[in-house]
């Protein structure tokens, strides 16, 4: 989606289906393709549960990435997400109290372009 207008104190929920025997899915916000100051990627492990894997995207060039366990995230599952963009850093709340924080790099204020990718059929994307 182009023309987004997701500004510093917004909220994005995501809501949507895994399938089981998912491999991953990718919600990416920024300003563009090749410019995105958040790339989610859960990936998901043999026992279903996922590693999620952050990542920036300048001028089509991969930032360091971040890595974390989310054991509630699993594959064969409905899930809820809210992407919150607090000025310094993104924060992702998921199922079960979990939280993954991201830093904003690039000092965004505005996200214009959100993307869902891969292995998650969406139901609900809203900005709050």
């Amino acid at each position: 989606m182009k023309n987004v207008n997701l500004k510093v104190g917004d909220q994005l929920r995501v809501e949507g289906f895994i399938p089981a025997g998912a491999d991953r899915f990718i919600i990416n916000l920024g300003t563009g393709e090749s410019d995105l100051a958040l790339h989610f990627n859960p990936r998901f492990q043999v026992d279903r549960k996922a590693l999620v894997v952050c990542n920036e995207l300048t001028a089509g060039k991969w930032g360091q990435e971040k890595r974390q366990n989310c054991p509630d995230i699993c594959s064969g599952q409905n899930i809820k997400m809210v992407f919150k963009l607090t000025g310094d850093k993104f924060r992702v709340e998921l199922p079960g109290g979990q939280e993954v924080d991201f830093p904003n790099r690039r000092a965004i204020q505005v996200i214009s372009y959100i993307s869902v990718e891969r292995d998650l059929k969406l139901s609900v994307l809203e900005i709050l």
